[in-house]
């Protein structure tokens, strides 16, 4: 007994002797200033580069653990359509350790404001405020994000429901264009329905599991889009709901093939609670 007694001592004076708080601290703070810098820059391998093979991403309600190479893709894309305005701490992070030091927990509250192209050539500024968790692991002398744990407010979206909703109709095109099946997940309603002349209504799963595949089809090059254009818009407002008609020109290359089209498209689009999401599409083809 007092041979485990001694050992315990030992074990603990040596995790003690060897662990400097303010050291840790200052490392930890320099891995966090340069994911700023890897998002301004658009590097997206030096980022991908801290997470742990075992990563995990906890955000809107999904928990996800990418593998490198889908997280290379990933922010691949994210950078290659956004340009970062701001990545910033707006309180002090907390940084917080195991008792034995593997593990530091970062705490901070971030805006994040991105400006991403619309169509007709405009842009659109968007700004997000997150409270935000990281969880490093020190493996052997470096730290590696083991996994992200954030939570965030609505986009600031200019005043009023119409300016909101305008704003929301290219956002939406945006994302569409982009395939980007996390944001397009966000921007339909949970009982959204999607039609289109040659198929039967689909629902919001099997909606997002085609856009899956269509993001994979746009990272492996197999789809190209070359043009994609939305004009004649005209919004009828009905309460908290309004119908949004447009006509779509798309030039698109496919497997090798080049594909014209124009679409007469219908949705609906639904207030909830202060934030526009599209809950019914249906197209066809125009002359």
């Amino acid at each position: 007994m007092r041979n485990s007694y001694l050992a315990a001592l030992l074990f603990l004076f040596i995790a003690c002797g060897s662990f400097d708080r303010d050291t840790e601290v200052q490392r930890i703070m320099e891995l966090h200033q340069a994911q700023q810098d890897y998002h301004f820059n658009k590097d997206s391998k030096a980022l991908v580069d801290l997470l742990t093979p075992d990563f995990v991403s906890v955000s809107e309600g999904i928990v996800s653990e990418p593998a490198y190479q889908e997280s290379l893709d990933r922010f691949n894309r994210y950078f290659g359509s956004v340009r970062f305005l701001k990545w910033d701490d707006l309180t002090k992070p907390v940084v917080k350790f195991s008792g034995d030091g593997s593990l530091a927990y970062v705490h901070t509250r971030k805006i994040v404001d991105i400006k991403y192209p619309v169509a007709g050539g405009d842009s659109l500024v968007e700004s997000t405020i997150f409270a935000w968790t990281s969880v490093y692991r020190k493996i052997k002398d470096d730290w590696k994000i083991e996994a992200i744990i954030s939570t965030n407010k609505p986009p600031n979206y200019p005043p009023g429901p119409r300016k909101r909703l305008e704003a929301r109709l290219e956002e939406f095109d945006a994302a569409f264009v982009a395939a980007d099946t996390k944001k397009l997940n966000q921007l339909v309603s949970a009982d959204y329905v999607h039609t289109n002349g040659s198929s039967p209504p689909i629902g919001k799963e099997d909606w997002l599991n085609y856009m899956s595949s269509r993001e994979k089809s746009l990272a492996s090059g197999t789809l190209r889009i070359l043009e994609y254009q939305v004009t004649d818009r005209r919004i009828t407002y009905l309460d908290n709901t309004a119908v949004v008609n447009t006509r779509v020109y798309s030039d698109q290359v496919m497997n090798g093939r080049r594909r014209k089209a124009t679409f007469q498209v219908t949705q609906v689009w639904r207030d909830e609670r202060g934030i526009w999401k599209r809950a019914a599409f249906h197209d066809g083809r125009a002359n």
